[in-house]
């Protein structure tokens, strides 16, 4: 035994140098840069982890710096499958947005294939710096059905003004989203040629996010830029039509006038009734023709040309989510989009007739709405014309006229409340349909007149969504 243990301590111990033997030795040094050691031996370029790019060029400063594409592989796991760029916008690394596809694609793998929901997801990177908001949904692809989703790439300093702008990004970004499943699915050429003129196909949805960062309405407005100005003349019967019919169709409105500055002047007036969020989605006339009227922004100005009759862009006005009020300055006219419960069924038809239309090709025939489906405003009302008498007692200085208007929008506000919960009460809580009608209700809520009415409960839509159909059910056979 001792012969053992003599001859034991005479081993030498022999270090076999370069030789692998299955372990990695990891540098610790403080210069190491992990993000370029992991793109580079331990995470070597191969064909399914390449992806196809393209430049987006937009005219102004967009806020989103990045835009791609991804899918769940059921072998390889998330892959992007395409990334588009913004110019003079910081390039993030391979990993950084291979962590961003694996977050966005997380717990989606259980998804059923015939969901056909577009989920909102939003998460914050605080080592990139970055927020990122993503939709996922599924598309029947030339390869099988599989789960996508489009994130989207935006600087953490800019958190605050995507939060107060979110509304109109998921509204287009929806948009481009079903017609992203249609492309994908048709066996038209090239996935990377598809996605590579997907944008430029859609270029109206992009301009409108970046011109809302720099032509935005401002948030506060002063009195001398609007009509309730002495220095602004108009018709006095013709601005308590406007207004009326603003707050009639939940603060969406299109003016169009022949003259930059009655544009700019009338929705800096119609701006006071609205809320410092939507008038971060709205836009000024700035003079650039290829400005073109998005669906979904609460107030926009058209120009219009001497001798020349201009073209509405009806399908657009159809496909926003709530109706519009369209005014002509110049001709002093006010039309209406149709009621809100009308208008959800041509909401419908409009995206249902525009999604039929690149599924089909050119050569698809796809029906419009026939006849004037704009029609003149017939309400009379009297809330907005007491304002207007009340306004005109006061000083136009120091403030008080703003201050008395955003009063006069509180007085809206608690009544949709009122609204809301008188309703809640008559059908104890939605269990039961209401059958009092819409006399019962104004003489219960002491509004006199229809338009009255009409502006409390689009005011109680936007507050509670569901409740215009809940009450007009009963006395229309829209559905």
């Amino acid at each position: 035994m001792t012969s053992e243990l003599s001859k034991s301590r005479s081993l030498k111990i022999v270090k076999r140098p370069n030789v692998d033997i299955g372990i990695i030795e990891v540098n610790t040094k403080d210069n190491l840069d992990i993000n370029k050691e992991l793109s580079g031996s331990l995470s070597p370029t191969t064909p399914s982890s390449k992806f196809s790019t393209s430049l987006i060029k937009t005219s102004h400063d967009s806020i989103i710096d990045g835009i791609f594409l991804s899918h769940w592989d059921n072998i390889l796991g998330p892959r992007i499958d395409h990334l588009w760029t913004f110019p003079n916008k910081p390039h993030y690394s391979h990993v950084v947005l291979k962590k961003v596809c694996s977050q966005s694609l997380s717990g989606e793998i259980c998804r059923e294939f015939d969901n056909c929901f577009i989920d909102y997801k939003f998460f914050s990177n605080a080592d990139d710096g970055t927020v990122v908001p993503v939709f996922v949904f599924t598309a029947n692809t030339t390869m099988g059905p599989a789960v996508h989703s489009l994130s989207l790439i935006i600087n953490k300093c800019d958190l605050t003004y995507f939060l107060q702008i979110q509304h109109l990004v998921i509204r287009c970004m929806e948009r481009l989203v079903g017609k992203l499943r249609i492309l994908l699915h048709k066996p038209s050429g090239p996935a990377s040629d598809i996605l590579d003129s997907f944008f430029i196909l859609n270029d109206d949805c992009i301009n409108c996010l970046t011109l809302i960062k720099t032509n935005a309405l401002p948030t506060n407005v002063k009195l001398g830029e609007t009509y309730f100005c002495p220095s602004h003349t108009l018709e006095r019967e013709f601005l308590h039509n406007c207004i009326a019919s603003h707050l009639m169709t939940f603060g969406k409105t299109l003016v169009i006038g022949d003259k930059e500055e009655n544009i700019n002047a009338m929705l800096y007036t119609l701006c006071l009734f609205n809320t410092e969020e939507e008038r971060k989605c709205s836009l000024l006339y700035s003079g650039e023709e290829k400005i073109t009227y998005h669906h979904d922004l609460w107030l926009q100005g058209m120009i219009r040309k001497p001798h020349q009759r201009i073209k509405l862009p009806v399908h657009e006005l159809l496909y926003s989510k709530y109706p519009s009020s369209v005014i002509d300055i110049t001709a002093m006219d006010i039309k209406q989009s149709p009621h809100f419960s009308d208008h959800m069924v041509h909401s419908h038809n409009a995206q249902r007739n525009e999604l039929l239309s690149i599924m089909g090709g050119e050569n698809t025939v796809i029906p419009h709405p026939t006849g004037d489906i704009l029609t003149s405003v017939s309400y009379t009302e009297t809330l907005v014309h007491s304002l207007l008498e009340d306004l005109d007692k006061l000083p136009p200085t120091c403030g008080v006229r703003e201050a008395f208007i955003s009063q006069f929008m509180r007085t809206i506000h608690m009544k949709a409340l009122s609204l809301i919960k008188y309703l809640e009460g008559e059908t104890n809580s939605g269990a039961q349909p209401f059958r009092g009608g819409m006399k019962k209700v104004r003489h219960d809520l002491c509004l006199p007149a229809d338009g009255d009415l009409m502006i409390v409960l689009a005011a109680a839509e936007k507050l509670k969504p569901g409740l215009y159909w809940f009450i007009t059910r009963e006395q229309t056979n829209v559905y």
